[in-house]
């Protein structure tokens, strides 16, 4: 089993991430939030954070929904931190939730959507329907190696 620290020698990125006092009260939602928005180039993850992290019992599986209007693009991601920071391959089902995300926040009738992720889908829907979100993006955020059982899943989400 790899700790954090010990991964930092391979990963650039993990001390930028482990000093940064924004994502620091986030527990197991901080590295996908890092890595959400470092793929995003999202400069304040105070805001980002704030506005994105949905994270509920109730949020459909969606734990990040990103929408900026201005940039054309939407994210919903799923993430998963593990203690291992060499774990051989992420939770699958992790990727497959995606599939129940999209299907809650793009499909399901707008009052039947949970209270926690309404606004967000509300968003979404209107963007792509308007055109002012033109690029639409799923992730799954995690700390395991690359596996092909999460790229089979995500390959599923792409289709």
């Amino acid at each position: 089993m790899a700790t954090i620290t010990e991964a930092a020698s391979t990963y650039s990125f993990i001390g930028s991430f482990q000093t940064d006092k924004v994502l620091a009260p986030y527990d197991d939602n901080a590295l996908p939030l890092f890595a959400v928005a470092l793929h995003l180039d999202v400069e304040d993850l105070s805001s980002f954070a704030t506005e994105s992290l949905t994270d509920h019992p109730s949020d459909k599986k969606a734990d990040i929904i990103y929408i900026n209007e201005a940039e054309s693009v939407a994210c919903v991601a799923q993430g998963s931190t593990f203690k291992d920071w060499a774990k051989q391959a992420a939770l699958a089902n992790k990727a497959s939730d995606l599939n129940t995300a999209a299907a809650w926040l793009l499909q399901t009738p707008i009052n039947d959507v949970p209270d926690v992720i309404r606004p967000h889908a509300k968003l979404l829907r209107d963007g792509l329907h308007q055109k002012t979100i033109k690029r639409l993006i799923f992730a799954y955020a995690h700390n395991a190696l690359e596996s092909t059982n999460v790229e089979d899943e995500l390959q599923t989400v792409r289709h």
